[in-house]
């Protein structure tokens, strides 16, 4: 269903839109399980491409950017894109300006555009920016004054496109651009910042972004550029053990898998969730990853640092419970959609309604389906209850309230609707279903 700020729909609509969709030729791969999901979206380090740090701001920024470009050095090897929220109506001296702070080539993106390395791209006004096989490209900025999300979709592409090789920096601005696409960098394994709000002339944007509980580091920008650079340099020196697991078993384990073990069995014990299961490579990345975060270079040292700081231990398992959402498995489908979008919506105004009317949806039933931790059984009647949530250990872990479902079924038995949870346990996933009654379009049978 698509709105324009508008009701759910009633069978007294006016306008009615159909939009024939696509029937998907494959399975959906996201119906596999969590770890070979993980696996997709944590790309085997060996395969990097160029590290690209996305820097993503607003009102106040320019003095966060020129802290940290003055603070930057030039032979770094990482290409930086700086995204910020410009004046649609005026041409832009940002990249001018960037450049009286750096020796590095500053150039603001004209065309599609190659990214080298030790190079500053900026974005030019009304425009989105976005990353695909390498290089940087334009597309134009859709007339409206609705919330901006410029800094949003660059990041959802740089992290689609470079995985752990992705770095998202938010800095100062009013509003919340840049935590979702933010998320999307962590998802895949790339390395998040936020300015420290104390600092940010304007503090929306870093809050926003420390309040998804998605950030690695939240930094003064003086202090961002060495961080950096510590971190990407960390990554050819992490010692692991290789992500095919011994052929059988060794009478006496490597320093390195003794410490891998441990540390699983030390998750178990403190969080009651039991690892073994998962795919290895997706667990060495994830413990890779942390082991970067926290500039350890060694299993064993990383296994004593979880030992006496009991927040890793949370962080790590944050790392490795993040789901893997996606709610565009037709990808055929939703590109026809999208291409539809403006037009669908031109000239609607607040109330007005558009009808999608999905094909092969007769009963007007949709389900979505998450890769997460499941839903234990026992609390599975009782998941509509406000303030429940799906698992004990991890209750209130990482600020949720247990209100979300509890609203999703008050509003749609507001629309006379219904809704259904059903889960096969930890590791499962969970599957979210609901139904409305079917309103077919006038003339139809």
């Amino acid at each position: 269903m698509l709105m324009a700020d508008a009701p759910f729909p009633s069978s007294e609509s006016s306008q009615t839109v159909e939009i024939r969709s696509i029937q998907p030729s494959a399975p959906d791969p996201l119906a596999s399980s969590v770890g070979e999901s993980l696996d997709e979206v944590i790309p085997n380090p060996g395969n990097s491409p160029q590290p690209i740090v996305g820097l993503g701001g607003s009102a106040g920024s320019l003095g966060a950017l020129r802290s940290f470009f003055s603070t930057m050095a030039p032979d770094s090897g990482l290409a930086f894109v700086v995204v910020v929220h410009l004046s649609p109506d005026h041409e832009s001296s940002m990249a001018l300006l960037l450049q009286s702070f750096t020796s590095m080539s500053v150039v603001q993106v004209l065309d599609t555009v190659k990214v080298e390395p030790n190079c500053v791209y900026v974005i030019p006004p009304a425009k989105h920016l976005s990353l695909s096989d390498g290089e940087l490209r334009l597309s134009e900025l859709l007339p409206g004054r609705g919330r901006r999300v410029t800094v949003d979709l660059f990041f959802r592409t740089l992290a689609d496109t470079h995985g752990t090789q992705a770095t998202a920096i938010v800095l100062s601005g009013a509003d919340g651009d840049g935590a979702i696409g933010l998320k999307r960098v962590k998802e895949r394994g790339g390395l998040t910042i936020a300015q420290d709000p104390e600092e940010s002339e304007y503090d929306g944007m870093p809050r926003t972004a420390i309040a998804t509980g998605m950030v690695d580091w939240v930094l003064p920008v003086a202090e961002m550029p060495d961080r950096l650079l510590k971190y990407y340099r960390s990554e050819p020196r992490l010692f692991l053990p290789p992500e095919e697991p011994p052929e059988r078993p060794q009478a006496k384990s490597s320093d390195a898998e003794a410490a891998l073990r441990d540390t699983l069995s030390l998750l178990q014990v403190r969080t009651g969730h039991d690892f073994s299961e998962y795919k290895r490579a997706t667990i060495l990345r994830r413990i890779a990853r942390r082991m970067q975060v926290n500039g350890v270079q060694e299993l064993p040292d990383y296994l004593s640092f979880v030992r006496t700081h009991g927040v890793e231990l949370e962080a790590l398992l944050q790392d490795l419970l993040i789901s893997v959402t996606n709610f565009f498995r037709d990808r055929e489908a939703f590109h026809a959609l999208e291409a539809e979008l403006f037009r669908l919506f031109q000239g609607k105004k607040s109330g007005d309604q558009v009808r999608v009317w999905v094909v092969g949806c007769a009963t007007g039933e949709e389900a979505f389906t998450d890769h997460g931790i499941g839903i234990e059984p026992e609390i599975l009647p009782k998941i509509f209850t406000p303030f429940e949530q799906g698992s004990p250990d991890l209750a209130r872990r990482y600020g949720g309230l247990g209100l979300g479902l509890a609203i999703s079924r008050s509003l749609v038995q507001m629309h006379g609707g219904r809704i259904t949870v059903t889960s096969d346990g930890h590791y499962q996933g969970a599957t979210l279903r609901s139904s409305f009654r079917s309103h077919r379009p006038p003339g139809q049978r």
